[in-house]
């Protein structure tokens, strides 16, 4: 057909046209769009008996249509679905509220009921997200971008509280025993604190580091920032060690570089706080003032020199140490009762090539110096007999480590597959003489993960062997309340004990923590908080419930 021009000459512009000559959709048709892919998006869930409803569905048309096809339009079948599902918007219960949705959502949504009631498929319906029941919560529940602000603040300002309890001594004198007692058995310098949100394990570590010269490490992922998580995560060291090389011998040797370089700038750090630690009196006083100089500004600086920081390895030490290896490992003769050819190797050793077990050698050496030249370091500013102690001198952290499990690392030999964590406990393994010790906590992983039993442990060698490895550790906070009785007779009325602040003196120590927050409403911000970590987002009105989340509800 000819194009329309008019008496000028010009081609008219249709309606749908812009200025250029270039065909744009209509309005209309962008809204009945924008409406198809909102309109047609389904629930994740569905725990319905759609058989049964369909059932009832199918008897209601029959009683509202009296028993007439042709009487069935698209508002009866969305009442009767809404009517026989208590899953739907109550407002979709008679001809007027089904009416106003139909008209709000256009053809698209009419068309589509239509095709469902022809297709005897109304759990297609049921399903449809605009038509869930929407969950109307207490105004004292609601989020609003201040109420968000507050709460961010109100999390970090309970961080600073003073901490109750005594959970923190419990784990300085756990890591001291496991470290008296290792007696070079593998991966006994190591140990898995796994347990849910707000229980205290960040802030029973951060404690820690006031007893015990410690190195922490933060590798929440951003998206796993529910509750507003505090502190914040080292993202350099994150993505540092997550991208460490996808094969287990290689990764390893990555591992023990990255100690080396970690030990090499903390000794660089630490020297420049001569003045500061010589106003310590106590090997405590030292490791507190180092945590208050990481906390202050220091710990960012540092992990991001460590995290470009390259490993140069000194080639001329590294071809003395490689020949005296070797020769040492040809004048070896194996024992057959224990075919390991070196008592604390780890078993991912076997078979490796002696050219990259050397360098693997020569790199855990170069750092067992470094660790030395540390502890000696502090030790001088410690006038107490610490440094005539067994117990752990070095305690490094890593807070949020599952993300380390989830990447698998297949081993050159074609063993089975392990994860990055492995890699890093057989790395950590390689430093076993000296007293550092490695905590790895997790919320949410699975703590097989972390401590498995030792018959299904990744190392063969540590599977079979008669040494136990260390259990996970558990004893943290619960129930901090500082009240001796908590009640009195004939102190409360049944309303007193129902109370936010009362309840929150129960239970997990990060909701009492907010009690103590000098912040109006507070109440509001706990129950938002709690609400946030079940549903395992910072915008639970909206967000759709895993069966993970269902059970947290529940339990």
């Amino acid at each position: 057909m000819a194009n329309a021009r008019s008496s000028s000459g010009q081609r008219e512009k249709r309606p749908n046209e812009d200025a250029d000559g270039t065909n744009r959709p209509s309005t209309k048709l962008k809204t009945e769009a924008s409406h198809s892919q909102l309109t047609l998006q389904s629930v994740r869930s569905d725990e319905l008996d759609h058989r049964k409803l369909d059932e009832d569905t199918t008897a209601y048309l029959q009683e509202i249509s009296d028993g007439v096809p042709e009487r069935i339009y698209a508002d009866l079948i969305l009442n009767a679905v809404a009517e026989t599902c208590h899953r739907l918007d109550s407002k979709l219960r008679g001809p007027l509220g089904a009416k106003r949705k139909l008209s709000q959502y256009g053809t698209v949504l009419k068309d589509f009921i239509m095709k469902a009631h022809v297709d005897k498929d109304y759990r297609a319906i049921r399903n449809l997200r605009v038509l869930q029941q929407k969950r109307d919560l207490p105004k004292n529940v609601s989020l609003s971008p201040h109420d968000k602000d507050q709460q961010k603040q109100a999390v970090e300002l309970a961080w600073k509280i003073k901490y109750a309890g005594k959970a923190h001594i419990l784990l300085h004198e756990t890591v001291s025993n496991m470290t008296r007692s290792m007696g070079g058995r593998s991966y006994a310098n190591s140990l898995a604190i796994v347990q849910s949100s707000g229980t205290g394990k960040s802030r029973t570590v951060h404690e820690l580091g006031k007893m015990v010269f410690t190195i922490p490490f933060n590798l929440r992922a951003d998206q796993d920032q529910v509750g507003y998580a505090y502190p914040f995560p080292d993202r350099e060291i994150r993505n540092y060690l997550c991208d460490a090389p996808k094969m287990l011998e290689e990764a390893r040797l990555y591992f023990m570089q990255f100690l080396y370089n970690l030990f090499s700038a903390v000794l660089k750090e630490v020297k420049k706080l001569e003045s500061s630690f010589k106003q310590a009196k106590t090997y405590g006083h030292v490791a507190e003032r180092w945590s208050t100089y990481l906390e202050k500004g220091g710990r960012h600086d540092l992990y991001r020199k460590v995290a470009n920081m390259k490993y140069q390895r000194n080639e001329e030490a590294f071809l003395d140490f490689e020949m005296n290896y070797k020769q040492t490992q040809m004048d070896t003769v194996p024992d057959e009762a224990n075919p390991g050819d070196d008592e604390d190797a780890d078993d991912v050793e076997k078979n490796e090539p002696i050219v990259d077990l050397a360098e693997f050698k020569f790199v855990a050496q170069q750092t067992e110096g470094k660790i030395f030249e540390l502890i000696s370091y502090v030790d001088k500013f410690a006038k107490d007999d610490r440094c005539t102690s067994l117990d752990a001198r070095v305690v490094i952290y890593f807070d949020e480590a599952h993300d380390l499990t989830n990447i698998c690392v297949p081993s050159n030999r074609g063993s089975m597959c392990r994860t990055l964590y492995h890699a890093f406990c057989s790395a950590a393994n390689g430093i076993l003489s000296k007293p550092v010790f490695f905590l790895f906590l997790s919320t949410h992983s699975s703590l097989s993960q972390f401590a498995p039993p030792q018959w299904s442990y990744p190392s063969a060698r540590t599977a079979v062997s008669e040494d136990t490895i260390q259990p996970p550790f558990t004893e943290l906070p619960f129930d901090c309340s500082q009240a001796e009785p908590l009640i009195r007779p004939g102190q409360k009325k049944l309303e007193d004990v129902a109370n936010i602040r009362f309840m929150s003196e129960f239970g997990r120590p990060l909701f009492y923590s907010l009690t103590k927050v000098p912040q109006e409403g507070v109440e509001r911000r706990i129950v938002n908080l709690a609400r946030a970590k079940l549903v395992g987002s910072n915008n639970p009105d909206t967000a759709e419930m895993t069966d993970d989340a269902k059970l947290a509800v529940l339990a």
